[in-house]
């Protein structure tokens, strides 16, 4: 599908809650403030944190004898390092601070030569895996004094499983089916840059922009990014600040060469008549097959959809004749006749986009009559879209309201009377808008560069 248009169908920190001691008041009599409640902790902690119920749990863990002085019995070893361990832990989250968890529970006195692991302050583990470590460097610490080696299985009992170093890391779990991935053709890449995907890229890969970051790219190469749609396939979508569904103007990112330019289908707009008119063409299969300088992938082939090249120009003189039986609008708040008019725009490369529009008849919209003639010197004919919209004047501070439209390809249009058949806002022609039409005389010619050019500027002096 690489040659063509598809249509689119931070660690936080640990819980700290400090009691505090209100002062009395100097004035005599004055009662003083209750203390400050603790907020309570947020239910995250629970889930992201594992922290020690208890001192007694803490302490329990931690007496052992791989951790204790040498020749000291088990017993002892709990008795002495309980004071101690539950000094460390009376932790601000427990209800009071380091300083008066020091004057409330004090150390007992030890041998200076005796040695004795040092552990945080702090108590709340990020994991087991933070657990696993700081036991791990205890029991090290005391194999390194006493002069034994670590047994790894005495290891595994003594802390329970813990993992003493950098954990394994687990196998890349695969969320593809085998099968369904030998079937698949498209495969979805981060797009990194023009020149990596150049150097490493595959045709069967596929990159998703959003419009914001489309519109960002654009600017910096749009030659670059034409021939990456030479090699690899564009998935263009609407970014998230749309969050009524609106839709973007889908016609650049033809010109472009992205593949599958996506939509909000659920919303009616010009963007949607566009992309209905677009995939008209080919008999509506939804697959289009993008222009020769889209798809020529020789070094010396570039394109650009502001400097072109622009090898085959054309003039196209459109006159609006008449409609036919235009219907009265859905938002329409009163139920005078329509006071039509139409607007013809052209869309394409930025040099082909021009618009003009008819004179309003008023009180008409069974056959109103304009018969008014327009000139569009087309760049890229190849790329460009012509877009009638007919809509009702209103002579308040309203603004004019939708009547019906028709996009059509310029490609596919014909010399000669043509009648063009109108839909309404969501691409349809059934109901009211099911018998209405445009009348038009429709002229194409080919012309060379210095023609188009010196007549583009003429009808730009004149304006």
């Amino acid at each position: 599908g690489q040659g063509g248009l598809l249509s689119p169908m931070a660690d936080t920190p640990t819980y700290n809650a400090a009691r505090f001691k209100p002062k009395s008041s100097k004035l005599q009599g004055t009662p003083s403030k209750p203390p400050a409640k603790s907020p309570k902790p947020s239910p995250s902690h629970s889930r992201r944190y594992f922290t020690m119920k208890s001192n007694r749990s803490f302490a329990s863990l931690f007496s052992m004898r791989s951790m204790s002085t040498a020749g000291a019995s088990e017993d002892e070893e709990v008795r002495a390092a309980t004071p101690r361990l539950r000094r460390r832990t009376s932790m601000k989250g427990v209800g009071m601070s380091e300083r008066e968890a020091e004057t409330r529970n004090p150390a007992p006195k030890q041998d200076e030569h005796a040695h004795r692991p040092s552990f945080r302050n702090s108590i709340s583990m990020k994991s087991m895996r933070d657990l696993g470590h700081l036991a791990g460097e205890a029991l090290h610490h005391h194999h390194h004094h006493n002069g034994s080696t670590p047994d790894a299985s005495h290891e595994h009992g003594l802390f329970g499983g813990f993992h003493l170093g950098k954990s394994e890391k687990k196998a890349k779990k695969v969320k593809t089916a085998r099968e369904l991935s030998n079937i698949t053709f498209l495969s979805g890449v981060k797009f990194r840059s023009f020149s990596d995907s150049k150097a490493n890229g595959t045709n069967n890969e596929c990159s998703s922009f959003t419009e914001p970051k489309a519109d960002k790219i654009m600017p910096k190469g749009e030659s670059e990014w034409v021939d990456y749609n030479k090699r690899q396939v564009t998935r263009v979508y609407p970014g998230g600040h749309r969050v009524d569904s609106s839709n973007y103007d889908p016609v650049v990112h033809w010109c472009m060469g992205s593949q599958i330019v996506a939509l909000n289908y659920q919303t009616p707009s010009p963007s949607m008549q566009l992309n209905d008119g677009k995939f008209e063409e080919n008999g509506g299969c939804g697959y289009l097959l993008k222009p020769a300088f889209l798809r020529d992938e020789s070094p010396e082939a570039h394109f650009s959809i502001n400097t072109g090249p622009f090898t085959k120009r054309v003039k196209l003189v459109v006159t609006v004749l008449s409609g036919s039986q235009l219907p009265m609008p859905v938002r329409s708040h009163t139920h005078e006749p329509l006071d039509p008019y139409v607007s013809v725009e052209l869309t394409g490369v930025p040099a082909d986009v021009q618009r003009h529009r008819t004179s309003v008849v008023t009180e008409n919209g069974l056959n109103p009559i304009w018969n008014e003639t327009f000139t569009f010197h087309v760049a890229c004919p190849d790329l460009a879209m012509l877009h009638f919209t007919v809509w009702d004047k209103e002579w308040g501070p309203t603004s004019d309201v939708f009547v019906a439209s028709r996009a059509v390809s310029v490609s596919c249009i014909r010399s000669g009377f043509r009648s063009v058949d109108l839909r309404d806002e969501a691409g349809h022609n059934t109901g009211d808008h099911k018998f209405c039409s445009l009348l038009g005389i429709f002229s194409i010619s080919e012309e060379d560069e210095w023609t188009a050019t010196a007549l583009r500027q003429a009808e730009e002096s004149a304006r």
